[in-house]
């Protein structure tokens, strides 16, 4: 497994994605505004009429500027900040572009290098800007393309090109948003990968690992002598096994939830709240004074015996052992603290175990909450809805992204078509034949809202393939290189980069500069000016670099969920399974009992017995050590179809597929074995023993859920450590469920 190596390598999402926000903006924005020079330079330098001189003038001027600012991208504004970067850059852009519209020569072809130039900067705002930068950037373009058609009024093209400016918009505003939506998954992934790294997913806390990253910190040199001393408190909850074990798994998750937000409402803004082990915390304290420090840990052991308060009328011997240090000159380090806090908390410890706490009770009424209502996923008040009808499942908040996308891109495509069939005189070869295919589009859109999306990669490839050819055939009918139909092939450019196969993007990308150039091949070249051939090469060049930017989203979105995949099923510190894999591991081998693929299922679980003492004694590197050590002994020895797992602490569980009494039991004494060969080789402090105990639960015979079959293994393995059988150290729950 990789899973550990993972975690021991990640230390910034740049570990995934190695260019930052700041880098990636900066080379977007020098290929945009390249991308819009070298069209306004083309379109001025290739007009050959004679009334032209202004619009060659305009689009040399348009084209200079465009280049002095994406040379600027790579040199003085990398000095500035990336909201001023932006501001300047594109505010000169859509300037430049309004002027170059005013002053040059009007028409269809223009429009097209308004598509080219307004969806460049789409692109650009949906990948760096806020929904409100969004659209209020957006706004100002759709503005600015109105003002153009205004003070063009008296132009006889203005119809025409009016149809152009309502199929531009709305592909603008959905191009910009589309790729927002999959920056912010994708960021989100990152996320994910930054809270399985440095965060605890049961209660929300940060981790071992982010503690120690923040208290390094604090005690660098450099920081030591501008900084008061930091501090450690480390608190070990007395009792929690026997709530395991009387509670169930479930109930003591719940209980820890319940510790951590009690420990995290008392904590100040310069402390830290950390869950480093099973039943273990740990606060850093900033700026910590040495006269104090009795006094935090006292608050902080009181926040845990008032969890009690929210149990209702359960009994529950609940306390903490606390220790603390603070950083002097003989304690200088992350690791140095916290052996001088464990010291003294497993001296508590101890006395606490000699004189156990009185059990407390709160009295309640007789429906008091059980553990099991008060977690953190408690349900509202009223009742459970039953499972969504019909009508429920076709709500647009229910359905799946990739339906609510194809049926909104395909709505907007008939729109855009519809409008511009509108116009006075816009240029329709066959009205029937466009009317059809509409109908038949917008029928299918409604069609495909209510199925279930296209998963398999062939089906996607047909229905990308029959939105190219139906985006083919309206251009031809409705003017060709002017038709305001070729843009929304960019929409479909979205749908392939969003949803489907990676390696689908660079074919299919070929596809859609097929089909806007086709207008090339079947159109007279008399027909088509010189705006004309540039706005389609121009489409061209926006379409190559919105797919790259949505295969860049994509790759960096897939790459992130299957690091978290792995984070979120592997236990940080022996690199076996967590608990969470244990548990849908168990339920999965349950489902597969109930299909008849497997005729047997045991689980067996494993604890080391005086593991706390290496860890008073050792500290905590052997004892992690051990931990290590004992994971990898038992993966050796078990089978290739059993799942080994951490459940926390020094407890371990395997999971046996197909595994009858006999076997259970053979298999559980062949795990303690190997673990006492383990440790036998291991360097372990003089006069501490440890003694490997298990206790395994049938299928059938001890539970039929996981639940049942858990408590069943944990009250044999209790049974196997207080007793045993002859020095056998293996017991099985022997009243069934």
């Amino acid at each position: 497994m990789n899973g550990r190596a993972d975690i021991d390598t990640y230390e910034s999402p740049r570990s995934i994605e190695p260019l930052s926000q700041r880098e990636l903006m900066l080379d977007i924005g020098t290929v945009a505004w390249f991308l819009i020079a070298v069209q306004a330079l083309a379109a001025g330098s290739l007009v050959d009429e004679a009334a032209s001189t202004a619009a060659w003038s305009a689009r040399f001027v348009i084209g200079g500027v465009c280049v002095a600012l994406a040379v600027s991208m790579l040199t003085w504004v990398r000095e500035l900040d990336d909201r001023r970067t932006y501001r300047l850059t594109s505010a000169m852009v859509v300037l430049a572009i309004t002027i170059e519209f005013i002053l040059s020569g009007y028409g269809p072809g223009a429009v097209a290098g308004m598509y080219v130039a307004y969806t460049a900067i789409a692109i650009f705002c949906g990948q760096f800007l806020s929904p409100r930068e969004i659209v209020f950037q957006l706004a100002l373009l759709t503005i600015f393309s109105a003002i153009v058609v205004v003070l063009k009024y008296d132009d006889p093209l203005v119809p025409h090109v009016l149809a152009r400016v309502f199929a531009l918009v709305p592909v603008m505003w959905g191009v910009a948003f589309s790729v927002y939506i999959l920056r912010q998954d994708r960021a989100r992934a990152l996320l994910d990968v930054e809270s399985y790294a440095y965060g605890d997913p049961l209660t929300g806390l940060v981790n071992l690992r982010a503690l120690r990253r923040r208290a390094e910190a604090l005690l660098a040199p450099r920081n030591v002598r501008i900084n008061r001393p930091a501090g450690v408190i480390v608190l070990d909850i007395d009792g929690f096994r026997s709530t395991n074990v009387l509670r169930g798994h479930r109930d003591g998750d719940r209980l820890l939830c319940m510790i951590a937000d009690r420990l995290l409402a008392e904590a100040d803004p310069l402390h830290t709240v950390a869950r480093t082990g099973s039943d273990e915390f740990m606060v850093l304290v900033e700026n910590a004074n040495a006269d104090e420090m009795p006094a935090l840990a006292g608050r902080y052991r009181t926040a845990v015996r008032g969890v009690v308060n929210d149990l209702g009328q359960w009994s529950v011997a609940l306390d903490a052992s606390v220790g603390t240090a603070i950083s002097s000159p003989d304690a200088a380090t992350f690791d140095d603290l916290v052996s001088i806090a464990d010291s003294e908390m497993y001296k508590i410890k101890a006395e606490h175990e000699r004189n156990p706490p009185p059990i407390q009770v709160r009295a309640g009424a007789d429906d008091a909450p059980s553990l099991a209502d008060i977690g953190r996923d408690q349900p509202t008040d009223g009742p459970v809805p039953a499972s969504s009808t019909w009508r429920d499942a076709l709500r647009w908040h229910n359905r799946p992204v990739q339906v609510r996308y194809v049926t909104t891109s395909w709505s907007l495509y008939v729109i855009v078509v519809a409008l511009s069939l509108t116009m006075p005189d816009a240029e329709v070869s066959n009205t029937t034949a466009v009317v059809a295919l509409l109908g038949f589009v917008f029928a299918m859109s409604l069609i495909r809202y209510g199925l279930p999306p296209s998963t398999r990669n062939w089906q996607q490839v047909i229905d990308v393939l029959f939105a190219f050819i139906a985006i083919a055939m309206l251009t031809y009918w409705t003017g060709g290189a002017s038709s305001p139909a070729w843009p929304t092939t960019l929409l479909v450019l979205i749908y392939i980069g969003w949803f489907m196969d990676l390696r689908s993007i660079a074919p299919l990308s070929v596809v859609a500069a097929t089909t806007i150039l086709l207008p090339l091949i079947y159109q007279d070249p008399g027909e088509l000016t010189i705006l004309d051939r540039v706005g389609l090469f121009g489409g061209v060049g926006v379409g190559i670099a919105l797919a790259m930017i949505m295969f860049y989203n994509h790759f960096y979105l897939l790459r992130a969920e299957t690091v978290t995949r792995r984070l979120e099923s592997i236990d940080p510190r022996t690199g076996v399974h967590n608990r969470r894999e244990f548990e849908n591991r168990v339920c999965h081998e349950i489902d597969l009992l109930s299909y008849g693929d497997i005729d047997a299922l045991a689980i067996v679980m494993l604890d080391l017995g005086d593991f706390k003492t290496v860890t008073a004694e050792k500290g905590r590197a052997v004892a992690d050590e051990m931990l290590r050590e004992v994971a990898e002994a038992l993966q050796r020895a078990s089978r290739s179809e059993d799942c080994v797992a951490r459940l926390g602490g020094d407890e371990f569980a395997i999971i046996l597929p197909g595994v009858n009494a006999d076997s259970a039991r053979r298999l559980a004494k062949r795990f303690i074995q190997a673990v006492d060969d383990r440790i036998a080789d291991g360097d372990l402090p003089t006069g501490v023993h440890i003694s490997p105990s298990a206790g395994f639960a049938l299928y059938g015979m001890h539970g039929r859920t996981l639940e049942e079959l858990v408590t069943a293994a944990d009250v044999a393995l209790t049974a196997a450590k207080t007793s045993g059988r002859g020095g056998d150290r293996v017991s099985s729950f022997v009243v069934s469920l």
